[in-house]
């Protein structure tokens, strides 16, 4: 069966993407957000363009493109850096203008969202849907360093053999991540059960989708389209 799902996040359904919302903003849904501040990205991305932009003035005020006075032009090497440089200032603008328009398009931070039956990956226009249904095993390694701790890797393991990796620099983080998604796949199954369709809804924003078989994705296999497990929002309809 499929495991990963490719849409383009403007044409979701609205129903869709108010509930992938509405569950990235509910703590008692969302399992776990990897994401980064808009302060983080807009103050890491800023420093690059200014030092960027720092390096070509040294180069304009020291007479740079001026065939007789700039040394600049006779080595390969400085023209290789000058490109450099310039690489590096449209690479700085260019992610803080997707950082204003992701933001302006989804409405929340761009990222990777755990919820108990999917996993989003959100990091650019297109989402990819990890369909956690279909997921054998979820494995936890904690690394060390010098006898220090380092990382963790979280492996989602797939029935078709495929996987996804998460790594984690936070210890703490990745133990609450873990005990979470394991609660919170027990409260979606007694969600289930009690025919809770408001948190079914929370912990699978996706569930309209799997219910429509996933019609619509792209970036598909070859292989036809099957059908990703039973959604519980089916077994309540």
């Amino acid at each position: 069966m499929q495991v990963i799902y490719q849409y383009d996040f403007k044409n979701l359904p609205g129903r869709v993407i108010n509930q992938i919302r509405t569950s990235i903003d509910s703590d008692q849904h969302l399992v776990y957000g990897q994401v980064r501040s808009n302060f983080a990205v807009y103050l890491r991305q800023g420093l690059l363009a200014l030092l960027c932009l720092f390096f070509l003035w040294i180069g304009f005020v020291g007479a740079f493109g001026d065939p007789e006075r700039d040394n600049g032009w006779h080595a390969p090497g400085m023209i290789v850096w000058y490109a450099i440089v310039m690489f590096g200032l449209l690479y700085a603008l260019n992610n803080l203008y997707q950082r204003q328009h992701l933001m302006k398009l989804f409405q929340f931070l761009p990222g990777r969202y755990i919820f108990p039956y999917a996993l989003i990956d959100a990091t650019s226009e297109r989402l990819a849907i990890y369909d956690l249904t279909q997921m054998r095993n979820l494995d936890v390694v904690h690394h060390t360093s010098n006898g220090a701790y380092s990382k963790t890797v979280c492996t989602f393991l797939f029935k078709d053999g495929s996987r996804q990796r998460m790594t984690l620099t936070n210890q703490q983080d990745a133990q609450s991540m873990v005990h979470r998604f394991n609660a919170f796949q027990t409260a979606a199954r007694n969600a289930f059960d009690q025919r809770d369709l408001k948190n079914v809804l929370g912990f699978d924003p996706v569930a309209d989708l799997r219910r429509r078989q996933w019609v619509g994705a792209r970036a598909l296999p070859a292989s036809a389209l099957g059908r990703a497990g039973i959604s519980l929002f089916d077994a309540i309809r």
